[in-house]
């Protein structure tokens, strides 16, 4: 996901993206760093030792776009709308939530831990409880931009 206030970044794909004349700034070494790295290799990526500083990056127009995940862009737009709003280019890059549990550890109790979780992303617990989670940053389902879903 990106947080951008640029209007030239709405509504584009990846593919559009990935072009020398748009500007991003990730922290370096994270996840968005290897989303810039596979979706955006064509684009101008600014890398910094910090979240914070590709914030500031983008804030004072040194970049067109933050890349970051969609919740954590939710948090950052709500305390500093200054950067912009979440867009979510095509197509929309998820991966699931997972836990640990040793390979080799009880079969049932995995079984067990599979089924919970399923059961309750099937009927909505997932999306309350991050919803839930969301609500001190002041940030609501109505917050979610077009494009995003809870897979569930």
């Amino acid at each position: 996901m990106l947080v951008s206030a640029k209007p030239e970044i709405t509504g584009k794909s990846w593919n559009e993206l990935n072009d020398p004349k748009y500007t991003f700034a990730v922290d370096m070494g994270s996840s968005q760093d290897l989303i810039t790295q596979q979706y955006l290799p064509k684009a101008n990526v600014l890398r910094f030792k910090t979240r914070d500083e590709a914030i500031v990056a983008v804030t004072t127009g040194k970049a067109h776009a933050l890349v970051n995940t969609m919740l954590n862009g939710l948090v950052i737009a709500k305390r500093a709308p200054a950067i912009g709003a979440v867009k979510v280019p095509t197509p929309v890059l998820s991966t699931p939530s997972v836990i640990a549990v040793n390979y080799k550890g009880d079969e049932v109790f995995k079984s067990f831990v599979s089924a919970w979780a399923e059961y309750n992303r099937r009927i909505g617990n997932n999306q309350t409880w991050i919803l839930d989670s969301l609500k001190p940053f002041g940030i609501e389902l109505t917050d979610m931009p077009p494009g995003f879903g809870f897979g569930g």
